[in-house]
């Protein structure tokens, strides 16, 4: 996981850059971390911006890799291994950032580790409740459809953040 985020944040710092050839090559990288329906998440770029957003963008800190908080391994009917990665948003500067954002399932797909589906913190404003929501990728895998729990291995604690953090401590 950690070597896709790295990807994932050398991704978002080559859109400071106006050679999109680079920007390109970078994102065939990080695609090949997802199966084929999830690999048009960002698209290629066919032209380099105007010279206003490059302006804009000089001087931008370089991206930092997402937290990893906690990996649950589970033991799925279908897909044998299937391990549940616990994230940030990317580029975490801020202790809000200490707070999940996203959730990738990831499973061996023919020998290669592959990101199956992604699912989202949201928050009702409203009622003041967070809640995850399932995002992309393949319909067989869920928190509820993640099979037989192994054990988890906990990183980081998502200490700025109460939903974050009472997942965290949960065997799931």
């Amino acid at each position: 996981m950690q070597k896709f985020f790295i990807i994932e944040s050398e991704l978002f710092d080559l859109l400071s850059n106006k050679n999109i050839d680079l920007y390109n090559r970078k994102l065939e990288r990080y695609e090949d971390h997802f199966v084929n329906e999830l690999q048009e998440t960002y698209a290629e770029l066919e032209a380099p911006f105007d010279d206003s957003y490059y302006e804009r963008k000089k001087g931008e800190t370089k991206n930092r890799p997402r937290h990893l908080f906690k990996i649950s391994e589970y033991e799925h009917p279908k897909y044998g291994k299937l391990y549940l990665a616990y994230t940030s948003n990317t580029n975490p500067v801020l202790k809000p950032s200490l707070s999940y954002f996203q959730c990738f399932y990831i499973t061996q797909v023919e020998g290669e580790w592959k990101i199956l589906k992604m699912s989202i913190v949201n928050h009702n404003r409203t009622k003041k409740k967070k809640y995850w929501s399932s995002m992309d990728g393949y319909n067989d895998v869920s928190f509820t459809q993640s099979g037989k729990f192994i054990c988890a291995e906990r990183y980081i604690e998502p200490s700025a953040c109460e939903f974050s953090m009472k997942d965290y401590l949960t065997d799931k």
